[in-house]
């Protein structure tokens, strides 16, 4: 029998610090985030503001106003003129998402999507990607219109 040399000490302690180190790692838990929702990958494309809330629509001729979370903000919509008319009605929980090329809106009980781009190349483009995006075996009705322009109104309580 030959004696133990250091050679073979370190070798083993080698294979055991690795043993341990197996069975050690088998035991931690990982930390999973959730993964990115579609409306969540819309705001990133689109480069906007996702909201949740519930939202009041009063449409005219020629405007479409929008009640964010019982007057917290408004959104005013300018429709181009013709015919075409903009049904956003009353809905209790909606995500909202406001951006430079336009407006999505989903409504979160019935999966309804309302995606208002603005009248521009670019925003049509962005819109029409949201949309892609967006639309999967679950959704509801869609509406995809075309608008002039947004303007978002903070309101302050009190004075």
């Amino acid at each position: 029998m030959q004696p133990k040399t250091s050679q073979s000490t370190g070798k083993g302690l080698l294979l055991a610090a690795l043993f341990l180190t197996g069975i050690l790692s088998c035991g931690k838990r990982t930390i999973r985030t959730s993964p990115e929702t579609r409306m969540e990958q819309t705001v990133r494309l689109l480069q906007g503001e996702k909201r949740l809330g519930s939202l009041i629509g009063v449409e005219d001729a020629s405007s479409l106003a929008l009640n964010y979370n019982n007057g917290s903000q408004y959104i005013l919509i300018d429709k181009l003129p013709g015919p075409g008319s903009i049904e956003v009605p009353s809905i209790t929980s909606a995500e909202l998402i406001t951006s430079n090329y336009g407006i999505v809106i989903k409504d979160l009980s019935n999966n309804r999507l309302v995606i208002l781009a603005n009248n521009d190349e670019k925003s049509l483009r962005l819109m029409q990607q949201a949309r892609a995006l967006l639309l999967d075996k679950t959704a509801g009705s869609t509406l995809f219109g075309t608008i002039f322009g947004t303007t978002l109104v903070n309101h302050s309580r009190g004075s």
